[in-house]
C-alpha cells in the first residue's frame, strides 16, 4: 500500500471494516463501489484490490481478471438499470491506482456524445445520494450480482 494512494487507504479501511456507506461488494481482482455522484444513476467504480497505475503493471492472469471482473460489473449495472449506453474508463490522472468508472447513459442524457468529464452537470452537480437511495442503490446491485451467479438473466458464451 503506498501511503498517499487514495484507494489504498479506501480498501484498508475496507480491510478494517470501517464503514464506507459507497462499499458494495469484493470481487476476485478488486472492489466495486458505488460512485459518489450520482448524476447518473447506478455510475461505479471497480477498484484494483493492489496497487497499480496501468494495466501493463499486472501479470497476465491478475490483468486479465480485472478485465473479466470489470466487464461483469458493467453487465450488472447495464441489466439492472437498463441504459442506453455505458461508458468505461480507466483515467488515473488523479488518483494513480487502476479504477474503472463505469458510467451508465441514459436515453434523456442532455449532452450525450460528449464525455461525462465534459459535461458541466456532472461536474457541477454532484448529485450525492441520500443514505436512502444509496441503500437502494445497494439493494438493486447486489440482487444483479446475485442474480449473476445464480446463471439468470445474463449473456453467457
Amino acid at each position: 500500500m503506498l501511503d498517499k494512494c487514495f484507494f489504498c487507504k479506501d480498501i484498508e479501511n475496507i480491510k478494517n471494516n470501517k464503514k464506507n456507506p459507497f462499499f458494495l461488494l469484493q470481487l476476485n481482482s478488486g472492489y466495486v463501489s458505488i460512485g459518489h455522484n450520482q448524476y447518473y444513476k447506478g455510475y461505479c467504480l471497480f477498484i484494483s484490490n493492489i496497487h497499480a497505475s496501468d494495466l501493463h503493471e499486472l501479470d497476465r492472469e491478475l490483468r486479465n481478471k480485472f478485465l473479466i471482473d470489470m466487464a461483469l460489473v458493467e453487465e450488472v449495472i447495464y441489466v439492472t438499470f437498463k441504459p442506453k449506453k455505458i461508458n468505461i474508463e480507466l483515467l488515473g490522472n488523479s488518483h494513480p491506482h487502476l479504477h474503472w468508472h463505469i458510467i451508465p447513459r441514459y436515453e434523456n442524457d442532455t449532452l450525450p456524445k460528449i464525455p461525462v468529464w465534459n459535461n458541466p452537470e456532472f461536474l457541477i452537480n454532484k448529485t450525492r445520494p441520500s443514505r436512502y437511495e444509496l441503500n437502494t442503490l445497494k439493494k438493486m446491485l447486489l440482487e444483479g450480482f446475485n442474480k449473476y451467479q445464480k446463471g439468470s438473466g445474463f449473456n453467457k458464451s
